[in-house]
């Protein structure tokens, strides 16, 4: 199973944005900043056996023609419009698409128009629940999170030690 996981960049037309390496770095003096940890920390708590791909916008154009059985996109208000916009288009092309992120979490129903699963939260908590629903059901599915953990709970490792 193939699993991409986007962070969207931010639409040119909305103008300049803090979040944006380029601006953050010329207000901070910085020449580099530290990018967001949730996408990667997601990947390394999905079963081995997936293949998981990170795509940042902000570094590299989004591939919507590879084939992927699955695509996450964390989204912040800054980047929410492009962040559906990436969302409608891999719906339209039959791929199943979980949201999550803080503008997710805090207007869920507007998100649920626009992906097949919200994450509402802390998704490194969800991400196996969801990567192994959709290996085992064919479908990400929409639960409440405590079903979602009551139904995955004798086959999700929920200790950290095997991550490196």
């Amino acid at each position: 199973m193939k699993i991409k996981l986007i962070s969207p960049a931010r639409n040119p037309e909305s103008g300049e944005c803090f979040w944006d390496s380029k601006t953050s770095c010329q207000m901070t003096g910085y020449k580099a900043n530290v990018a967001p940890l949730a996408l990667p920390t997601l990947a390394a708590l999905t079963p081995s056996d997936m293949n998981v791909v990170l795509t940042d916008e902000k570094i590299e154009p989004i591939d919507f023609d590879e084939k992927l059985d699955l695509v996450g996109i964390t989204a912040m208000s800054a980047n929410i419009v492009r962040a559906y916009e990436v969302a409608d288009e891999y719906r339209n092309r039959g791929v199943p698409v979980v949201m999550g992120g803080i503008h997710v979490s805090m207007l869920p129903n507007e998100a649920s128009e626009h992906c097949d699963s919200v994450v509402v939260g802390e998704a490194e908590e969800k991400s196996n629940q969801i990567s192994l629903r959709k290996r085992k059901e064919g479908d990400v599915g929409k639960y409440d999170l405590e079903e979602f953990i009551e139904y995955f709970s004798d086959e999700v490792d929920k200790s950290l030690e095997n991550v490196q």
